[in-house]
């Protein structure tokens, strides 16, 4: 099969769950003998040279740099590209990762197109809290109304859904009255990245940040997304830091003055490192060096770096959300709270930090609990459905 996978991110190009995905995806299609185009957003004024990542050829789609909604900039140049890739040798799937192309009631081409989605823009809008002046003012984001709407007519609109999650496809079958069978999961596919840890993998691996003394708190993602919640968990661990020297890394994009202001309020600006975009290769070695890790967000379509930090082997303190209770078993894999509980957050973290025979316990319970969810066990899920899919068509 010829596919055109439309994706806003990938792990070589960007940051992001949905990157991630793109990169198992992409890369699972071609060890299977599946032709790849990945088309993705590039800035106008850039190099727009194809690439060769993967086996899959990546096609840049100009985005007009000065462009205030390069999201819709991105959507109305995405078909010319694809229709000019379709010539003596067809296109056989059209694959959207996420809502990054937002017409797909309007085919872009006459085969069948597949959408995954990784959440629902309504339940990120909940989430985030962001009220009726956020649906209206937000104009890039999932809560502005227009992309809650977008979002239900391409979803009506794909030949097939593919859920990163049984709860994603449980959001999509009762709120929008899909058909169950149009839905298919297959889990986002998690990189395994024990293997970037460095020798000796200790603090000096990351010599630029100022580590205090203590147990180390590990967070990741994008620091001020509103769904991430870091000020509960800024929170939690300011009770925490009261009961046990520990310190909190928060690593990934976001407004450090931002994020140091809600620690100064805390009063543990002292104990909290933030190391903003982090490689690989430093991820792997924060995961190794941190003794728990925590998230404390309102919404997750999946969970993945939940999976990472069990790869390494550790203990997970998590909110009761979306698709985690699918990752995290309370008191097997770690322990699960309720969304801004605090005191409750606290509790678990402290248990795991005062009982280190149920810390290794739990770590040692995760290196084989998140091979489920790897990249080579994605990738049979990924077989199965583009398997069914080449019958399809044929």
């Amino acid at each position: 099969m010829r596919v055109a996978f439309i994706t806003s991110e990938h792990s070589s190009i960007s940051i992001g769950g949905a990157g991630s995905y793109a990169e198992v995806i992409v890369r699972t299609l071609s060890r299977l003998g599946h032709e790849v185009l990945v088309f993705f957003p590039r800035n106008s004024n850039d190099d727009m040279k194809r690439l060769e990542i993967d086996g899959a050829t990546f096609v840049p789609v100009p985005v007009n740099a000065r462009s205030v909604y390069p999201s819709l900039d991105y959507s109305i140049n995405i078909p010319s590209c694809i229709r000019a890739e379709n010539g003596a040798k067809r296109i056989d799937a059209v694959h959207i990762n996420g809502l990054c192309y937002l017409f797909i009631k309007k085919r872009i081409l006459n085969c069948p197109h597949i959408l995954t989605v990784h959440h629902l823009a309504r339940d990120a809008a909940t989430g985030s809290s962001a009220g009726i002046k956020g649906l209206l003012l937000d104009i890039h984001g999932e809560n502005n109304i227009m992309v809650q709407i977008l979002e239900g007519r391409a979803i009506m609109s794909a030949d097939w859904i593919l859920a990163v999650s049984n709860y994603t496809r449980n959001q999509i079958v009762s709120g929008m009255n899909v058909d169950k069978e149009r839905i298919k999961v297959v889990h986002p596919g998690v990189r395994d990245l024990t293997h970037l840890i460095g020798e000796p993998s200790d603090r000096m691996a990351l010599p630029s940040l100022p580590w205090p003394n203590g147990k180390i708190l590990l967070s990741v993602g994008r620091l001020d997304d509103p769904r991430k919640d870091i000020g509960t968990l800024i929170d939690a661990f300011a009770l925490v830091s009261r009961e046990k020297e520990a310190i909190l890394v928060l690593a990934g994009p976001g407004d450090r003055e931002y994020i140091g202001g809600m620690a100064e309020r805390a009063n543990v600006i002292g104990k909290v490192v933030l190391t903003g975009p982090v490689s690989d290769e430093q991820l792997a070695t924060l995961y190794s060096l941190c003794d728990i890790y925590v998230t404390s967000s309102l919404l997750e379509g999946f969970g993945i770096t939940l999976v990472e930090a069990m790869s390494f082997g550790k203990p997970v303190v998590a909110t009761n959300v979306g698709a985690i209770p699918e990752i995290v078993e309370d008191g097997r894999n770690g322990f699960v709270v309720s969304p801004k509980d605090r005191e409750g957050m606290a509790r678990a973290i402290l248990d795991l930090l005062e009982n280190d025979g149920l810390a290794r316990q739990i770590g040692e319970r995760n290196k084989e609990h998140w091979r489920q969810f790897s990249g080579d066990g994605v990738a049979k899920q990924v077989e199965h459905f583009y398997n069914f899919l080449s019958g399809v068509i044929s």
